[in-house]
């Protein structure tokens, strides 16, 4: 039940960003993402204040009831939980969507994505290495919050300066163009070694009269 309800609350969360603001129509593209940003701010407050009144009901130290989806304490813990994985779809989508906005280029893109991957990463490795020295649970949800938080400003720096379309400053790049020219490239390379292995003889033949 969990993984099912983890799966439907990132589709949920993903598309409704995606589909009714990020790429819709009726707004300029930065103020689309400013909306899209006032969601994610909204979404996040809302889901981490619910966790935050639970967690603060336990500690590392309590007695925890393991509960079962047929159980009525489930209820609303399922949902928070839906709402967990609605509100991380939203908040990645925009962050994609504001890579998207800053580039065209592919290879730029992928260095974005990238890096984007490995801080989150890092991110991963730093929750799990709080758990093995059995960091509070209250202490762990405040940190995560506070970045989230901390993240909402920059991300609005960013798509202050988020413009209609990059199409006027760079010009459109293929991989399969990239391809071709390098191999392009690599055909003058050759054929610049095969002059000069035909004229390396002559040479020698030169220097020996």
């Amino acid at each position: 039940m969990n993984a099912t309800l983890e799966g439907a609350g990132a589709i949920v969360g993903a598309l409704m960003i995606g589909f009714f603001v990020l790429d819709g129509r009726h707004f300029k593209r930065r103020t689309r993402g400013f909306i899209g940003l006032a969601v994610v701010t909204v979404v996040t407050i809302v889901v981490w204040s619910c966790a935050l009144a639970w967690q603060v009901t336990f500690t590392r130290n309590s007695k925890i009831h393991k509960m079962d989806y047929t159980e009525s304490s489930y209820h609303s813990k399922g949902t928070l939980f839906f709402f967990y994985y609605f509100g991380d779809a939203m908040y990645q989508a925009l962050a994609y969507w504001m890579m998207g906005t800053i580039s065209n280029d592919p290879f730029q893109l992928a260095r974005f994505a990238g890096f984007y991957k490995a801080v989150q990463s890092a991110g991963g490795a730093g929750s799990f290495g709080m758990d093995a020295v059995a960091t509070p649970f209250l202490n762990e949800h405040l940190a995560s919050w506070i970045m989230m938080l901390v993240s909402f400003p920059l991300a609005g720096w960013v798509i202050y300066h988020v413009k209609e379309t990059s199409y006027t400053e760079e010009k459109k790049v293929f991989v399969d163009d990239i391809k071709a020219a390098d191999a392009e490239a690599g055909q003058g390379v050759d054929q610049l070694q095969q002059t000069a292995e035909e004229k390396a003889p002559v040479a020698d033949s030169v220097d020996k009269d």
